[in-house]
């Protein structure tokens, strides 16, 4: 005697209970979670089921999906056999589409052609203004030893090209933009014309539920699937109130889909998760050590100074009074272990476009300590600055900085893992002033025993002064630094430093040191460095 398998068990008893008609039923997405680089999107169906099996087909209309992340729930007494992803044949060739997005790239490629044809024409612009500038430069300091020039009319001139220059390049980059978003808008188009025209050009995707109906019955079914294009990121908006009390943190997402299916009316959350594309376990390796090779010494460089502090305008007057604005409508927090996300409290649509959307997800005042912060070896502009305790659900993303009332300028918020507090640059402060000049710069007699007599011993001094021209006491930290020689050939001595800094090593680079000050209302503090720098004849140190 033959034993059957459990499969063809299960098969005889599927043959024996009877079979409805296949049923392809309209479907609508109700939710959406919204990742970073992909949505998890939720459609859901309602239909008349009989007792026995039913083959339940939703369409879909997403350009690309991942079809291991279907799932299908169906509510209602029975049994759910299979989900898959399956092709359904359209009734009739899709011509009519064909020659729309045909026509939609044609218009993309003549708009994209006469982008590049003003791009070019501003090239020549800005060309033309290089050649006028070289000119100015050579010319003008002949014409200044020959003639006396009206310095009005000379810097005039500088001025207008300053402008014209500004102007150039701003028109650039705005084509620039307006090329990039052409292409991708031509991509895209592209990407559904060939969708349209591939073998399977009369088919459409849709998902196959097998459900196994106890009776007859109203379901409800609810499928969810992973679909691409799509994504957000974070948009920040820092309100700093006038007299540097406090300051709101808004933060929007800024979201943008193109999976080829509108949002309509869904419930969209957005998360901070990051999808797993492939576990893996980590593992661990040996762990090697070796002698200590000389290393070059840690410096701040400009650049690394200048990301610190933040480039930003200076800081607006205060705006005028007015009516209390009207609080963000927001979104509800919900946290899992490992991520965060936010469900938005109304319905959201969202259609498929090449356009970003903007919501507002949470606004949360923020307690922090202000001070000011200035590097006066790279440029002696005093930057304002919040210290706030740091929050686990801000990710890194452009930020704009309102103060008093006004637009003050743009940064981008990068949070670090390891800082005790966030940092936010809220631009420069004109009514604090800073200065650093050198005071001292002479070559020094050799004594014997102290230095070798064919070593040249200069010594160096410099003096910062920071000045509060404000009417009330302010917090002041001052960057500076001391050489540190790379070899032993160079010896750095004689360091003075007053008054002492309240930090040395800052930020772990070696020679760099943070002074903390607080100055009161119209008055200033000084910061004095001195040092010695030896080093053999003949050949003096770079970088001095």
């Amino acid at each position: 005697m033959k034993h059957f398998s459990a499969l063809s068990m299960f098969l005889v008893l599927l043959a024996a209970v009877p079979v409805h008609a296949r049923e392809t039923v309209s479907s609508k997405i109700s939710a959406v979670t919204l990742y970073a680089d992909q949505a998890f999107v939720e459609r859901e169906a309602e239909l008349a089921a009989g007792a026995g099996i039913h083959e339940i087909r939703l369409p879909l209309e997403a350009f690309s999906i991942d079809a291991q992340s279907v799932s299908a729930k169906v509510f209602g007494e029975g049994t759910v056999v299979s989900v898959q992803v399956i092709r359904l044949p359209l009734p009739e060739p899709p011509q009519k589409q064909i020659r729309e997005l045909e026509e939609e790239i044609g218009e993309l490629q003549k708009q994209k052609r006469e982008l590049l044809d003003r791009k070019e024409a501003a090239s020549r612009q800005e060309a033309f203004l290089d050649s006028v500038a070289e000119f100015a430069d050579s010319q003008i300091p002949e014409d200044l030893a020959t003639q006396m020039l009206d310095p009005q009319e000379v810097g005039a001139t500088f001025e207008m090209l300053g402008q014209r220059f500004g102007e150039v390049f701003r028109k650039k980059t705005e084509i620039s933009q307006q090329i990039s978003k052409t292409v991708d808008a031509i991509r895209l188009a592209r990407r559904r014309l060939d969708d349209l025209r591939q073998p399977g050009e009369n088919e459409q995707k849709a998902i196959e539920v097998v459900f196994d109906s106890a009776k007859n019955q109203q379901i409800r079914v609810v499928a969810d699937y992973v679909a691409r294009n799509a994504s957000w990121s974070p948009v920040y908006r820092a309100v700093v109130e006038k007299d540097a009390a406090g300051m709101e943190l808004v933060m929007n997402a800024r979201i943008r889909q193109t999976t080829g299916e509108d949002w309509s009316d869904v419930r969209l959350s957005i998360s901070n998760a990051v999808p797993l594309k492939g576990m893996h376990l980590p593992s661990l390796h040996p762990w090697w050590i070796d002698l200590p090779r000389q290393q070059a010494a840690k410096k701040m460089s400009g650049a690394s100074a200048r990301r610190e502090a933040g480039q930003l305008a200076a800081m607006p007057a205060e705006a005028k009074a007015g009516h209390k604005a009207a609080d963000y409508a927001g979104a509800a927090r919900k946290k899992s272990a490992i991520a965060f996300a936010y469900e938005f409290s109304r319905p959201v649509t969202i259609a498929s476009r090449k356009k970003d959307t903007l919501l507002p997800v949470y606004s949360k005042a923020l307690e922090g300590e202000f001070y000011y912060y200035c590097v006066p070896r790279i440029n002696t502009r005093a930057y304002l600055v919040c210290a706030a305790e740091p929050d686990q659900e801000m990710l890194a993303g452009p930020m704009h900085i309102y103060y008093a009332g006004r637009y003050a300028g743009k940064t981008f918020f990068e949070p670090d893992s390891g800082a005790q507090k966030l940092r936010f640059a809220l631009g420069t402060d004109r009514g604090v002033r800073v200065t650093r000049k050198k005071v001292t710069d002479h070559v020094k007699e050799t004594f014997f025993g102290k230095f070798d007599r064919d070593m040249v011993v200069r010594e160096l001094g410099y003096r910062i002064a920071a000045e509060n021209r404000k009417e009330k006491t302010i917090r002041i930290r001052v960057l500076d630094q001391v050489p540190v020689a790379k070899t032993d050939k160079i010896e750095v001595d004689d360091v003075a430093l007053k008054p002492a800094p309240a930090r040395k090593a800052y930020n772990d680079y070696t020679g760099v040191m943070m002074w903390e000050m607080q100055i009161e209302a119209r008055a200033s503090e000084t910061i004095d460095l001195g040092f010695t720098v030896g080093y053999p004849k003949g050949r003096p140190p770079e970088g001095m």
